[in-house]
């Protein structure tokens, strides 16, 4: 099942999650960064940090994703960095609720 959510932080960043073709895939864009997919790219050492814990997108990130609360944070990651402003997760796992792992690899 495809699903796409999208999320806006103060740095006027865009950051998109989307289950397709058998992925997790984060989409993040910048005003002054150039847009990327992960893992789409290539770019295997790129991840997401949820909540200050780094993951790679895969089920241990869904599962992250789809419980946070209310209050906490998203950052895109380079080699474990920070390369994005944090995304609050406010709405999330209202978003996911009915999904689960097997809908987001699964046509």
């Amino acid at each position: 099942m495809e699903f796409e959510l999208n999320a806006d932080n103060s740095a006027g960043e865009r950051m998109t999650i989307t289950c397709r073709d058998s992925n997790l895939i984060v989409s993040y864009s910048g005003s002054d960064k150039e847009p990327m997919d992960i893992p789409d790219n290539g770019q295997e050492s790129m991840g997401i940090n949820i909540n200050a814990v780094h993951y790679p997108l895969d089920e241990a990130a869904f599962i992250a994703l789809k419980n946070t609360g209310n209050h906490g944070q998203i950052e895109i990651t380079r080699m474990n960095k920070p390369v994005s402003h944090p995304f609050k997760t406010a709405g999330l796992r209202d978003a996911l609720s009915d999904l689960n792992w097997e809908d987001c690899i699964s046509h």
